[in-house]
């Protein structure tokens, strides 16, 4: 179905929604888990507030048009991308116990990332 959709050409609309299923997916992730044992509740959450931190620094970026001129962005755009969330995922699903562990860290990551990203638009400022 990509396939299709990316050989009759992009559009503005398809964009947007790829933006928004792929984070409703990614965030399903760990909401699954949440629900299937509540006792991982709290990781859960840790990691989807990350992931909500991170979107809003994208997002805010994108609209306010601030490039990645400085180190800290530079940094701060590579610590947490689709491929490393993927990667963590993934892990997550194949090692069910590991969990929590890979929530705490994807979760730090995606605030050290927008804490960079943070830094970055104040020194463009």
């Amino acid at each position: 179905m990509a396939r299709f959709a990316r050989h009759s050409g992009s559009t503005r609309f398809g964009s947007y929604l790829a933006l928004v299923l792929d984070l409703v997916w990614t965030a399903c992730v760990p909401f699954a888990f949440a629900l299937a044992e509540p006792g991982r509740a709290l990781a859960a959450m840790f990691f989807l507030l990350g992931l909500v931190a991170r979107a809003a620094a994208l997002t805010a970026d994108s609209r306010l048009k601030l490039g990645a001129s400085s180190t800290a962005a530079e940094l701060g755009a590579s610590l947490v991308g689709k491929s490393e969330l993927f990667i963590a995922l993934a892990l997550a699903c194949i090692f069910p116990n590991w969990f929590s562990i890979v929530a705490y860290v994807v979760g730090t990551l995606c605030f050290v990332m927008v804490g960079f990203r943070v830094a970055a638009a104040a020194q463009s400022a």
